[in-house]
């Protein structure tokens, strides 16, 4: 089992590398008056992360020329030029083994202790400095927290929260 430290860490390295990566894509979504948050859920069982961009009720997104605003980010393309994303695909494929010997219990721990550490990682120092910097380019989002803005769950239901509140 994954001590939750090191999957913060691995997280966060990540999420460094998706920011910085996808930035100006960012900005561009980010920048538009459509913006209300983007949201982030662990989908471990594809050993994924799943990344979207989302609009005000009732607005749409002028459209990106590469990148859609949901799904905004598949791990997978990231995992063959970045040595980390190939380690978090690896832990999370790891836990496959253990849930199949499970009763369901250990995949709600996993899927808690996940999403926890995603939130976590995304309130560190770094990955909190690159958000925010990017946030501050839209006015209408200056008010706003980063929980309000960035929201991570489970996106099976399992819990129903914002981890984002939690970690914050």
């Amino acid at each position: 089992m994954i001590n939750k430290n090191t999957l913060i860490a691995v997280y966060e390295s990540v999420l460094i590398t998706l920011l910085n990566e996808r930035k100006s894509a960012l900005h561009f979504y980010i920048n538009q008056n459509a913006f209300s948050h983007m949201s982030l859920s662990v989908e471990f069982w594809h050993y994924d992360i799943n990344w979207q961009i989302h609009s005000h009720p009732e607005t749409h997104f002028s459209p990106h020329h590469h990148f859609l605003a949901a799904p905004f980010i598949t791990l997978s393309d990231f995992e063959e030029d970045h040595s980390h994303v190939y380690e978090l695909r690896d832990i999370m494929e790891s836990w496959e083994k253990l849930e199949q010997d499970g009763d369901g219990t250990l995949e709600d721990m996993l899927c808690l202790l996940s999403h926890e550490a995603l939130a976590e990682a995304l309130n560190k120092n770094t990955v909190k400095s690159l958000l925010l910097t990017l946030f501050s380019e839209n006015p209408a989002l200056q008010t706003k927290s980063l929980h309000e803005l960035v929201i991570v769950k489970d996106p099976d239901g399992r819990f129903d929260k914002n981890f984002m509140n939690v970690a914050a």
